[in-house]
């Protein structure tokens, strides 16, 4: 690939690493992107480390910025300070502030939530697996303990 001025934007068909100040993907994709502001359209990355990411009609497995936008698509897991969704899913969303008119997230942790939420996993769900997986290490070592007592 030719060279290329890192404070020029950059497109690219697919890279194993890119690494600009503003990096643009579009209908093409990347292993890892490094970048201030980095912006996927129909594209796909497996992980981006940047200051501002904007995400539309595409997926990024792992993403650690400041900011994140998303509009119809998907993220696996991302860590920011905040993230705006519109029509878009995401696995597991750690942020300080998370808004959109649809969060659809199966794990979310935030502490400044605005728009409505559908999580996978809830208050009550997570206390009850807790429960559950609590009940059964304590089964398991009851019986080991049990077994112990037996064979003396």
């Amino acid at each position: 690939m030719p060279e290329h001025h890192p404070s020029l934007p950059r497109s690219v068909s697919f890279q194993d690493r890119v690494s600009a100040e503003a990096v643009t993907i579009q209908q093409g994709g990347a292993q890892l992107v490094e970048a201030t502001t980095v912006q996927v359209t129909q594209g796909g990355v497996q992980e981006v480390r940047a200051e501002q990411v904007t995400l539309e009609n595409g997926g990024i497995g792992k993403i650690n910025a400041h900011r994140v936008e998303l509009t119809n698509g998907g993220i696996g897991m991302a860590r920011a300070d905040a993230i705006t969704i519109e029509d878009g899913q995401i696995a597991l969303a750690v942020a300080n502030q998370v808004s959109g008119k649809e969060l659809n997230c199966a794990v979310l942790i935030a502490r400044h939530v605005e728009g409505p939420v559908t999580t996978l996993i809830d208050e009550r769900t997570a206390a009850l697996g807790g429960l559950v997986f609590g009940m059964v290490i304590g089964l398991i070592m009851w019986l080991i303990s049990r077994g112990k007592a037996k064979s003396n």
